[in-house]
């Protein structure tokens, strides 16, 4: 069986918000109940070797406009990712509600993203 996630960034062009030679910023098919959901993927499959930090600050102006509706967003760690396989990282929003606010609170943020300054 082929892996759903190696070449999506060329099958499904539309839903590409920014790339690289390495990696590419995808929307997710599955919105699990979020606005919106994307994804960091490797092009290579496994996790190259890079500095995770580096690449989410080149793809930053992409994820902020993507989020612009929500205050911060996460970036998770793939460990109850759907497709374990291929390496990637999810992005999301974490507004109560959503069909896997549980699961985010149960998984390693790697990193969170602030979006916009908090307002009441």
């Amino acid at each position: 069986m082929s892996c759903p996630l190696c070449g999506v960034w060329d099958r499904e062009s539309e839903g590409v918000l920014w790339q690289n030679k390495y990696f590419a910023l995808v929307r997710t098919k599955n919105l699990k109940g979020h606005k919106e959901r994307i994804m960091l993927v490797s092009k290579k499959h496994t996790k190259v070797n890079h500095d995770m930090r580096g690449v989410l600050q080149a793809s930053l102006p992409f994820i902020m406009k993507a989020f612009d509706y929500t205050y911060k967003v996460i970036v998770l760690d793939g460990k109850f990712g759907s497709i374990p396989d291929h390496w990637h990282l999810c992005i999301t929003d974490i507004e109560e509600g959503s069909d896997d606010h549980q699961q985010i609170l149960g998984t390693p943020w790697l990193f969170t993203i602030p979006i916009k300054e908090w307002k009441k």
